[in-house]
């Protein structure tokens, strides 16, 4: 019906608010207003034939009624408009019955059209309501006198008359339950698609849960490796913050550090081996610098590996990498330990770290799995690597004692040279204190040895040079002199010169054995 879909689709968006049950019964009400509008146009037309002028009028007021009610209809009255349809039709019926013989009218059977009415329009209690009402007014309408004959329509073909009304009103039963078997069918229909999105949303829904529930399971299991790995972490965490301070660090022993080192490493590892290599200086061997085992206490260090026949371990360790061998049989890298160093004594897996000693590769700390082969995660990596970081603490800690050893042993060493040199600064002080002084006492006997000379220069010079001089002229004289008294007399002078210089001289000897100054004032004497 292109009209009935016209004025439903220019209601339609005056009703996308309401619920889809009310659309629906918007939707039949809109229906059964058009139909009612046409049977009423249809009939209005028919009354110029029959000449039933209360059909003409009441189909004027159905026409003026059915425009109006499809004209002010909206969201918030809908209901109103459905009660005002089925009285308008209950009391048109009522009209249309008393002008055409009361209860001999061939209109009595279009009061079953209020109940179907009120089944597809209201619904609920309505429907009994009218139901209810219609028989009552059936009753009524056998007991009730009948109008006046006057105001009674005699149709001039009464069968004819009686047919249309039979027709129209089937015709309107049908077009009236053709409508709600419509919308029944498209509820029906819509029900279906609603319940195979249902279905598919159901079907999309548990596949989703399964999705969810795999998703979830991924995610325990990711959050147990999580958990597994948080807890091994803050294991290692523990033992590296242990071994920081053991003691073999703390103090700088090397050896202590290095067996403190690659015991708590097989604790948090739970592994069967562990031992500490450095490369040789031309990097052709490997030398065991300390191990531990967990089976064999006894095992010492100084196991010497030629880089003949594992070069192709020699090649991974040299490049600086961390070799993962969950099967170390099979890796690449350690395979060539296989035969001489594997298989006698039962080793699967090996994790070696290089090492480095102040930023210098050195050589490779090596973890070792006895008796089945271990699947090495990043966190054993990362602890290893740490473990590295530790050899190197622990070198540089031994390095830094044996320095400070060293260095007190040179401040003892300074120590005593400045002791010795202050021994020396005070013995040098204290002779050149008695040096100052033997200067000065020796400058003084100096001055008194030469003062000595001068008095004796003096003394020589006049004291005895004098009758020495007088010695030699006198005896110069006698040789020259013939006459013996002259040379007596001469004599007697000789005589008195010589006493006096044997005189002086005595004295002289006297004063210098008795270590006394002496001066030319005693020989004035």
């Amino acid at each position: 019906m292109p009209l009935q879909e016209t004025f439903y689709q220019s209601f339609e968006v005056k009703f996308s608010g309401l619920s889809a049950e009310e659309r629906r019964k918007i939707r039949l009400l809109i229906n059964s207003v058009i139909i009612s509008f046409i049977f009423s146009l249809g009939y209005f037309f028919l009354s110029f034939y029959t000449g039933f002028l209360p059909g003409r009028y009441t189909m004027i007021i159905s026409i003026a009624v059915s425009m109006m009610l499809l004209l002010l209809l909206k969201p918030g009255n809908w209901r109103t408009m459905c009660q005002i349809f089925i009285v308008m039709c209950w009391l048109l019926t009522w009209i249309l019955i008393a002008f055409t013989s009361g209860n001999q009218s061939p209109i009595l059977p279009w009061f079953v059209l209020i109940p179907l009415l009120s089944i597809m329009l209201q619904g609920g209690k309505w429907p009994i309501l009218w139901s209810a009402i219609i028989v009552v007014n059936y009753f009524l309408i056998l007991v009730l006198p009948a109008l006046p004959q006057q105001y009674i329509y005699v149709a001039p073909w009464p069968a004819f008359f009686s047919v249309t009304l039979n027709v129209g009103l089937m015709l309107f039963i049908f077009f009236i339950a053709q409508t709600f078997s419509k919308h029944q069918e498209n509820l029906l229909n819509v029900t279906e698609k609603a319940n195979e999105e249902l279905r598919a949303a159901e079907e999309e829904l548990r596949q989703s849960f399964e999705e969810v529930s795999a998703i979830q399971e991924l995610l325990e299991q990711q959050n147990r490796t999580i958990s597994d790995a948080q807890r091994k972490t803050q294991d290692y965490l523990q033992t590296l913050i242990k071994l920081a301070t053991c003691d073999g660090i703390l103090k700088g022993n090397l050896s202590l550090a290095f067996d403190q080192i690659l015991q708590q490493a097989l604790q948090a590892l739970q592994a069967g081996r562990a031992s500490i290599w450095y490369f040789d200086d031309k990097a052709e061997a490997i030398i065991c610098q300390a191990i531990h085992d967990a089976n064999n206490k006894d095992e010492k260090p100084g196991v010497i590996l030629s880089r003949n026949g594992i070069e192709p371990y020699f090649d991974a360790i040299l490049k600086e990498k961390v070799v993962v061998a969950t099967d170390a049989r099979t890796h690449p890298a350690t395979s060539c330990f296989t035969e001489h160093y594997l298989r006698p004594l039962d080793i699967q897996a090996m994790l070696d770290v290089p090492y480095f000693e102040n930023g210098t590769f050195k050589g490779v700390i090596c973890i070792e799995q006895k008796g089945s082969t271990r699947e090495w995660d990043k966190e054993d990596v990362i602890f290893v690597k740490a473990i590295a970081d530790l050899v190197n603490v622990a070198a540089n800690s031994a390095a830094r004692k044996e320095a400070e050893l060293e260095i007190a042993e040179q401040r003892e060493e300074i120590s005593r040279q400045n002791q010795s040199l202050i021994q020396y600064a005070d013995e040098i002080k204290s002779m050149n204190e008695t040096l100052e002084l033997r200067v000065k006492e020796r400058t003084k006997e100096l001055d008194e040895q030469n003062q000595k000379l001068s008095e004796y220069a003096f003394i020589n010079a006049h004291l005895l040079r004098g009758p020495l001089s007088r010695i030699m002229g006198l005896i110069e004289v006698i040789q020259l002199e013939k006459s013996p008294e002259e040379i007596k007399k001469m004599v007697q002078h000789l005589q008195r010169s010589t006493d006096e210089l044997d005189e002086v001289v005595h004295r002289i000897t006297s004063l210098i054995h008795e270590g006394r100054m002496f001066d030319r004032t005693i020989f004035k004497k």
